[in-house]
C-alpha cells in the first residue's frame, strides 16, 4: 500500500514515482528477458445511489499507473 498511503495528497510526486518505477521494471525485463508481474488492488466505489447488486470497483493505483504498464491480465 506504499503508493496509496505514502503519497496522500501528492499526485504529481506519486505519478513521477510510478514513471520511475515503471522505467526501472521495463529496463530489468528487457535486460534479463523476463516478465515482471505487478498486482494492482481494486477499491470499492461507494455512493448513496448504488445498490448492493451493482458493485463498482476501480484500480487503486489509478490512471497514472495504467499509462505505465504494457500488458493487462484479467482474472
Amino acid at each position: 500500500a506504499l503508493f496509496r498511503v505514502g503519497y496522500a495528497g501528492e499526485g504529481a510526486a506519486r505519478a513521477a514515482a510510478f514513471l520511475s518505477l515503471g522505467s526501472v521494471l521495463k529496463h530489468l525485463a528487457d535486460t534479463y528477458n523476463c516478465a515482471i508481474l505487478c498486482v494492482n488492488q481494486v477499491t470499492d466505489v461507494v455512493s448513496d445511489t448504488d445498490d448492493m447488486r451493482s458493485r463498482k470497483v476501480v484500480p487503486s493505483l489509478g490512471l497514472a499507473w495504467s499509462n505505465v504498464i504494457n500488458t493487462r491480465l484479467f482474472a
